[in-house]
């Protein structure tokens, strides 16, 4: 049902995540057609061992958190609009959420940790973008990707603020 309602919207394919030991839950989605397009390795930073400096960003580089720089929320989600089109997942190139999707999720969740969600700016333009969220499980924080702006990379410069902003 849900392959047949994912074609008649237009859809190529399907995307979902399987822990990699848990071999019954990729035996099930293997019978059904469903191929590996990538891996994920959570990863854990043990606070106790971790040092307590904070980096020194390069001659340039800002790092300011949606707490403090509210206006640029619109700027975090240009980057990861722009970013996430660019991460392989199969055959398709994501679909940005909208907007407002994504601020329901990042900003405006009370699991959104905003001091600690941080656009990169380099001379005063936004290059990068991460943001940082309670999980529910004790005491545990997920970071989101970090992302970076791919006309940045491609073109050497930064992604003007605001720019192709779409909402």
């Amino acid at each position: 049902a849900l392959s047949e309602h994912a074609r008649a919207v237009g859809r190529g394919s399907l995307v979902g995540r399987v822990l990699e030991d848990d071999l019954e839950a990729r035996g099930f989605l293997e019978r059904r057609g469903f191929t590996m397009v990538s891996t994920e390795r959570p990863v854990a930073l043990d606070l106790t061992q971790a040092p307590a400096t904070r980096p020194t960003p390069p001659a340039g580089v800002e790092l300011a958190s949606l707490a403090e720089r509210p206006d640029l929320v619109e700027v975090a989600y240009a980057v990861e609009a722009e970013a996430v089109a660019d991460i392989p997942v199969g055959a398709e190139r994501p679909t940005p959420r909208t907007f407002d999707a994504w601020r329901a999720d990042t900003v405006d969740s009370p699991d959104a940790l905003l001091d600690l969600s941080l656009v990169a700016l380099l001379d005063g333009v936004a290059v990068g973008w991460s943001g940082l969220a309670a999980t529910g499980e004790d005491g545990l924080w997920s970071a989101g990707l970090c992302l970076i702006a791919e006309e940045s990379i491609r073109l050497g410069r930064p992604l003007p603020v605001g720019a192709r902003v779409k909402m």
